[in-house]
């Protein structure tokens, strides 16, 4: 057996394994996280000794007759580090929990042993992974809101249609907005300022599209949706950074790139403002719409409400449990646990209940949902199929008899 079969068949194994207990305990246990990486590390281990031995014209229990040239291991560090970078990076920016970040990272250097010559690598695998694992998730969880929207929505038109439930809705619509509108309206030149620095934001990606040839897919109306998409995924981090007071820096690197770059200064700015600010509106109303989706189909499916006392580790506080309990906190003079994608943790589950009052609270919780056959799939999708699902999406899009055609012949059926 070949050292590309014996670590696809590894591959193979874990990610079915992995996949399972995700599923059933929804937790990816580190003991096949190390064991995975320590048969990484002997992995490239054992190809650096063939190459030594290689290069001396030496032969030593069957090592040494086939070998990789000294140049793959400083493109294997580069596309390890890479990996290693983003699976942290994507932990950070709440898109998955911790598990699933180190499975990527462990199926990400794995794949480097599979396919010595996979294409992009080095530089671009890592990119091609994330394509392949959050595009079929997320076509999937969009699946999964139409369908679920689909079969509640005869229900709920019926539920909703009351002339009762009609004026409940406005009543408390009009006193929801009332109320938001008084509490903002002290911080309403913040407000001004944070909607400017997103139009900039806007305005310098339809820059972007119009100056750089390679940008201008970004145009079309799949296009825009990829990039919408993209932006909400990483929209709660990212949107912290225009209430900051240091963001008008922008401002003057986008003047300085204007006066440096004459190509820019002949695309039409008026235009680029026009569409910008419908953009910003349109992903408004976008953002809402999901979230709104989001929260009312997907989460409600997994949403708990329990006594605080209850709690356990695992469990994903609601954003107005946790800041309830941030603020109760704020008051002892102790700081709650951070709200990340992981959930609670053993340690910060007992802080939380050794609080005098907290477990009388009434909180709403989450349960995490299993990614980790998602990244077992992508990885899979990244050693045997060429292009990415984003082509695939296009492809869809164009020609979708070639397409199924083309990707079932790509899969051996």
């Amino acid at each position: 057996m070949t050292l590309s079969v014996f670590y696809y068949d590894i591959l193979l194994l874990m990610g079915l394994v992995v996949s399972f207990e995700d599923w059933r305990e929804k937790k990816i246990r580190n003991k096949w996280i190390f064991s995975g990486l320590a048969l990484v590390l002997g992995g490239y281990g054992y190809l650096f000794i063939n190459s030594m031995l290689g290069y001396s014209k030496h032969l030593w229990m069957g090592m040494g007759e086939i070998y990789l040239p000294w140049s793959f291991y400083p493109m294997a560090a580069g596309h390890a580090a890479l990996v290693v970078v983003t699976g942290l990076l994507t932990w950070w920016l709440r898109l998955w929990p911790a598990g699933d970040a180190k499975l990527y990272i462990l199926f990400g250097m794995l794949v480097a042993l599979v396919d010595h010559n996979i294409r992009g690598f080095p530089y671009l695998v890592f990119l091609k992974l994330l394509v392949n694992i959050f595009v079929p998730a997320g076509l999937w969880v969009l699946a999964t809101v139409l369908v679920g929207s689909a079969l509640s929505l005869p229900g709920a038109l019926f539920r909703s249609l009351r002339p009762i439930v009609i004026y409940r809705a406005v009543t408390g619509f009009y006193d929801r907005t009332t109320k938001r509108m008084r509490d903002i309206w002290p911080y309403r030149y913040g407000f001004l300022v944070y909607f400017l620095n997103i139009a900039v934001m806007f305005f310098t990606v339809h820059l972007i599209e119009n100056r750089f040839a390679a940008m201008s897919f970004l145009k079309g109306p799949l296009g825009r949706l990829m990039l919408m998409g993209a932006m909400f995924l990483v929209w709660d981090p990212i949107s912290r950074v225009f209430k900051g007071k240091k963001f008008w820096r922008s401002w003057v690197v986008l003047l300085a790139w204007w006066l440096m770059d004459p190509p820019l200064r002949e695309i039409d700015m008026f235009k680029a403002a026009e569409d910008a600010l419908i953009t910003v509106v349109i992903f408004g109303i976008l953002l809402t719409a999901l979230r709104t989706a989001v929260g009312l189909i997907l989460r409600r499916e997994s949403e708990e409400t329990l006594d605080a006392e209850n709690l356990a580790p695992g469990m994903i506080l609601s954003q107005s449990a946790w800041e309830s309990l941030r603020d109760f906190g704020r008051e002892r003079d102790e700081e709650a646990p951070g709200r990340y994608a992981d959930g609670l943790f053993p340690d910060e589950v007992a802080k939380l209940k050794s609080w005098k009052e907290v477990p009388k609270f009434v909180v709403t919780v989450y349960r995490s949902t299993p990614f980790a056959f998602w990244v077992f799939y992508g990885t899979l999708l990244t050693l045997l199929v060429p292009k990415n699902a984003v082509y695939w999406l296009f492809r869809i899009c164009y020609d979708p008899d070639g397409a199924v055609l083309s990707y079932f012949r790509l899969w051996g059926l």
